[in-house]
């Protein structure tokens, strides 16, 4: 609670108004350094869109609203496409004329609209659609304009750039992969607004699109994907987190998918204090800007790729690296960016960059919480929370669903699990799909003390990975009560980092754990210099292990899991144990 609370006074102490253009989000704050700009008291339309989202999970729609008519008030009337920085000076200079900081970044468009659909499946306001049509029109347009008509995926012009504003590019996997969702979100809000062709016509880009993007993108010599092309189409080197897009994820075999999963919750991306952008390599730099440093704001949305994928543990692990941040340098505030070899701020990093805390706000909502909400005529909420083994209970409160407020409160005891909701509004539909220890069997779920049907596995969940039940009901009016009762199953007890400025990673990466009939399959990688151990939780007894030692554990029903040092290479060895659990 302390941490949501710190990031959200980050967040709202970005809210600047300038005499000249009025209140929108800035993008932080911190000294100029030599001749760089101020870091980065500006206006930027990226750091925006990361934050208006941190703000509708806060319920702050009305500023939300007001941050992308701000965006919108700034389009580029000529092309349709979506700035990038504002300085708050820019009105007493040739802003657009010479400097070239305001139209210069592709990828912003393809971003604002697929923010603008999450903003509207938030609050319902589809009225702003309607304000707003041909604007957006325009955007989705100039996203068009860069599709190249052989490829049917966009191109970089030779002036403007991507996501990577470091190398010439021809081409991005993360740009093509937005096409692909933007496509989707521009269709989704034509239909909103009644306008079937623009939603029929852009339905059909998206799925030409789709089946492009792997043949392109995916590199059998290396078993990953291929980050960008350069202007003469040579591929860049290096595995990047581009790899942990959901979009991208979707369109490859699972083979292709676990794998990239695998290597990316591996020690050659994973550091105690987030995850690489580059993994060691050709091109790795962990003390530059972009080329293998870590990025909160990458964290949190590498967190949210092992969370969408059934990838629990993983995912809590990686939330967990953000918070120690928050009191490094400017206290309450996540920096921009850390060395990937130390734990230490980037020289360039700034001290409080406002999409870091932004992008806290939004991974705890949407990712550990499992919070989604479809208020554009559908009344209907995701909640798929993925509570951490060591607590007990958890509490939302004043959640908007249109115009009421909801709570909602879960109690854990062995062998159930209670979610109680006070719902202020009309009914609404829930999809319940939260976690339980793996290889747990559902026995029976109640709603209200009657039964209702349940699925043991949830249509995003695999089996194999976590244990994650659907339930769907119809909440009513007033308070509810639903109950799952459940027997067996194991739950890790993620440790809290524990590092100090200056440390390399010293932390054990698990790059997989794999529940097999009675049997559970440890992949990861250890220290090569000091024992690791797992905690693991069970109400059952836990038989026998091999590839590491089991030990009774701290407290009731718990078990060590001990893997004893060895030597590898970048201080990290790769092991492999198997555990048997119990019958239920």
């Amino acid at each position: 609670n302390s941490e949501l609370q710190w990031a959200t006074v980050a967040v709202d102490q970005s809210w600047i108004c300038n005499a000249d253009f009025g209140c929108a989000i800035s993008a932080g704050y911190g000294p100029s350094r030599r001749a760089r700009r101020p870091q980065y008291q500006w206006f930027f339309a990226g750091d925006g869109l990361i934050t208006t989202e941190a703000l509708l999970n806060l319920g702050q729609f009305a500023r939300s609203r007001q941050e992308l008519e701000f965006i919108l008030k700034h389009q580029d009337p000529a092309t349709g496409m979506i700035w990038h920085e504002i300085s708050q000076s820019a009105r007493h200079l040739d802003w657009i004329g010479k400097f070239p900081y305001m139209y210069v970044h592709v990828d912003l468009s393809f971003q604002f609209l697929d923010e603008l659909l999450v903003y509207v499946q938030r609050t319902g306001d589809i009225d702003f659609l309607r304000t707003h049509w041909k604007q957006i029109q325009a955007a989705y347009r100039y996203c068009e304009s860069t599709v190249d008509p052989v490829s049917h995926l966009p191109h970089i012009p030779e002036s403007k750039s991507g996501a990577n504003e470091q190398d010439k590019l021809s081409d991005e996997l993360s740009l093509s992969t937005a096409w692909l969702s933007t496509s989707r979100s521009f269709a989704a809000m034509a239909t909103l607004v009644g306008d079937r062709d623009s939603a029929a016509a852009a339905q059909r880009s998206a799925e030409l699109a789709a089946p492009l993007i792997a043949p392109r993108y995916w590199d059998e010599k290396s078993n990953f994907v291929v980050s960008a092309f350069t202007q003469d189409n040579r591929p860049v080197q290096g595995r990047t987190l581009s790899a942990s897009s959901p979009e991208l994820l979707a369109l490859l075999s699972s083979e292709q998918r676990n794998s990239l999963l695998d290597q990316i919750a591996s020690a050659d991306f994973q550091t105690d204090w987030g995850p690489r952008s580059m993994a060691p390599g050709e091109n790795y730099a962990p003390a530059t800007y972009a080329k293998g440093s870590v990025w909160p704001l990458a964290t949190a949305s590498v967190a949210q790729t092992f969370w969408s994928t059934g990838r629990s543990w993983q995912a809590e692990a990686i939330w967990r690296t953000l918070f120690p941040g928050q009191f490094l340098d400017s206290l309450g505030h996540l920096p921009e960016v850390y060395s990937g070899s130390f734990y230490r701020e980037q020289e360039e990093s700034v001290p409080e960059q406002t999409w870091s805390s932004a992008s806290l706000i939004s991974i705890t909502t949407e990712g550990l919480l499992g919070l989604g909400v479809d208020a554009a005529g559908h009344r209907r909420l995701r909640f798929s929370p993925s509570l951490p083994a060591s607590w007990n209970s958890l509490r939302v409160r004043n959640l908007q669903l249109e115009k009421s407020a909801l709570s909602l409160e879960i109690n854990c005891s062995p062998g159930a699990l209670e979610l109680a909701i006070d719902n202020r509004g009309e009914p609404f539909a829930l999809d319940f799909n939260p976690l339980l220890p793996l290889g747990a069997k559902v026995l029976t779920v109640k709603l209200q003390d009657r039964s209702i049907p349940f699925s043991q596995v949830a249509p995003e969940a695999d089996a194999r990975y976590e244990t994650r039940p659907a339930i769907a009901a119809s909440v009513p009016r007033g308070s509810s009560r639903i109950v799952i009762a459940y027997t067996g199953g194991v739950s890790l007890l993620v440790p809290l980092p524990a590092f100090k400025v200056g440390d390399t990673s010293h932390a054990y990466k698990i790059r997989s754990v794999e529940l097999d009939a009675q049997t559970i399959h440890f992949h990861l990688d250890v220290p090569s210099d000091r024992a690791s151990e797992i905690l693991l939780r069970s109400a059952h007894s836990l038989g026998r292990a091999t590839g590491a030692r089991l030990e009774s554990g701290p407290g009731p029903h718990t078990w060590r899991l001990v893997f004893d040092p060895r030597p590898g290479v970048l201080g990290y060895s790769a092991a492999e144990a198997s555990v048997e659990v119990a019958p239920n």
